[in-house]
Protein backbone atom coordinates (compact mmCIF):
# COMPACT_ATOMS: atom_id res chain seq x y z
CA UNK A 1 0.00 0.00 0.00
CA UNK A 2 1.04 3.49 -0.99
CA UNK A 3 1.69 5.84 2.19
CA UNK A 4 0.59 9.55 1.21
CA UNK A 5 -0.60 11.47 4.35
CA UNK A 6 -1.95 8.85 6.99
CA UNK A 7 -0.20 5.62 7.58
CA UNK A 8 -2.22 2.79 8.83
CA UNK A 9 -1.19 -0.33 10.82
CA UNK A 10 -2.84 -3.56 11.83
CA UNK A 11 -2.38 -4.24 15.32
CA UNK A 12 -2.75 -8.01 16.36
CA UNK A 13 -3.88 -7.71 19.94
CA UNK A 14 -7.32 -9.03 21.10
CA UNK A 15 -9.02 -7.54 20.10
CA UNK A 16 -7.53 -6.51 16.68
CA UNK A 17 -7.83 -2.90 16.06
CA UNK A 18 -6.09 -0.33 13.40
CA UNK A 19 -4.02 2.68 14.36
CA UNK A 20 -3.52 5.84 12.26
CA UNK A 21 -0.87 8.05 12.34
CA UNK A 22 -0.15 10.98 10.04
CA UNK A 23 3.17 10.60 7.59
CA UNK A 24 5.33 13.02 7.09
CA UNK A 25 4.07 14.47 4.54
CA UNK A 26 0.87 14.59 6.58
CA UNK A 27 2.30 16.25 9.14
CA UNK A 28 3.86 19.32 6.92
CA UNK A 29 0.20 19.85 5.98
CA UNK A 30 -0.20 21.48 10.04
CA UNK A 31 0.93 24.88 8.97
CA UNK A 32 -2.46 25.10 6.17
CA UNK A 33 -4.81 23.69 9.10
CA UNK A 34 -4.00 25.95 11.44
CA UNK A 35 -4.32 28.62 8.36
CA UNK A 36 -8.19 27.29 7.79
CA UNK A 37 -8.97 26.90 11.59
CA UNK A 38 -7.77 30.57 11.75
CA UNK A 39 -9.97 31.97 9.18
CA UNK A 40 -12.78 30.03 10.37
CA UNK A 41 -12.53 31.52 13.86
CA UNK A 42 -12.04 35.38 12.14
CA UNK A 43 -15.04 34.18 10.11
CA UNK A 44 -17.33 33.01 13.18
CA UNK A 45 -16.25 36.21 14.78
CA UNK A 46 -17.05 38.96 12.17
CA UNK A 47 -20.23 36.88 11.53
CA UNK A 48 -21.38 37.19 15.30
CA UNK A 49 -20.28 41.04 15.23
CA UNK A 50 -22.50 41.60 12.25
CA UNK A 51 -25.39 39.61 13.56
CA UNK A 52 -25.44 41.72 17.03
CA UNK A 53 -25.27 44.76 14.56
CA UNK A 54 -28.52 44.33 12.97
CA UNK A 55 -30.33 42.76 15.95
Amino acid sequence: MEKRLVDRAVVTEKPVRIDYSLTELGESLAPVIEAIADWETDYQTAAADEARSIA
